[in-house]
């Protein structure tokens, strides 16, 4: 059950807030609002490098985050610093898209204790090399997709730990990365 137009259209209005002002300069934000649990997607058209650390230090400010949101996509935030210590905190997150241009650094780890609920992954278009996943992380994660991340050298050996995986779509990658998963070498 959906709730009033006015109390969507309210929280509309503090999601655009929050992530106009510690994030991005442009957002574009949908939100259902289904008992209480909200969804965002978060995009940003142009970004000034001088505005960029002031970004990566206001999304380490974890007190700052909507404590129900369950879905979001970032897609040209251009993020330098892993956003994955701070998003993994979001205990209600359950679908995460990391798209094109959201995060521009060579590396994310996501910790032991990190994305309790987290059901679905998307990396899309990223610059990673490397991707570390500890024991631990990700317990409840049944899909994951990686799609044309080009640099990325190898699948996290930390995937293995997550029983409940069901689904892991590769795409558009290199062929050195498949013949590491055929062969299993890392």
């Amino acid at each position: 059950m959906f709730v009033e137009s006015k109390q969507i259209k309210d929280m509309l209005r503090k999601f655009k807030l929050f992530w106009a002002a510690y994030l991005c300069d442009y957002v574009d934000t949908k939100c259902a609002v289904e008992s209480g649990i909200a969804e965002a997607s978060v995009s940003s058209s142009k970004l000034a490098t001088a505005e960029n650390s002031q970004k990566d230090q206001r999304l380490q400010s974890t007190h700052m985050h909507p404590e129900n949101l369950t879905m979001l996509s970032l897609h040209g935030t251009k993020i330098k610093s892993d956003p994955m210590p701070i998003l993994e905190k979001l205990q209600y997150l359950s679908h995460l898209e990391l798209l094109s241009k959201s995060y521009m650094g060579k590396e994310m780890v996501c910790s032991a204790v990190g994305f309790p609920s987290l059901v679905n992954l998307e990396l899309t278009s990223l610059n990673i090399e490397d991707w570390i996943v500890e024991q631990g992380a990700m317990p409840n994660l049944v899909c994951l997709k990686i799609c044309n991340c080009r640099r990325l050298k190898m699948i996290p050996q930390g995937l293995k730990y997550v029983s409940g995986l069901q689904q892991v779509k590769i795409e558009n990658m290199p062929n050195s990365l498949y013949d590491k998963i055929l062969t299993g070498h890392d």
